[in-house]
């Protein structure tokens, strides 16, 4: 049938093997909440690196496990 209607020149076949190879898309609010998270995991390692100066005296002590208070 394909031949009569189109001449000699068949339909292109669908290429089944490269449809099932690729990963599906995330849908619209799964890409926002990972963005969202994305970007609160950066502004919480900003805040880390804006405070780390100020926690640096206290680091010795937390490490100290021999230390009476507990190493805290």
């Amino acid at each position: 049938m394909v031949a009569l209607t189109y001449g000699d020149t068949r339909a292109a076949t669908p290429d089944v093997k490269a449809a099932t190879t690729t990963a599906p898309r995330q849908g619209f609010f799964a890409r926002l909440l990972t963005a969202m998270m994305e970007a609160r995991m950066r502004q919480a390692e900003r805040e880390i690196r804006l405070y780390a100066p100020r926690l640096a005296p206290l680091l010795p002590l937390a490490a100290d496990k021999d230390a009476p208070h507990g190493g805290i």
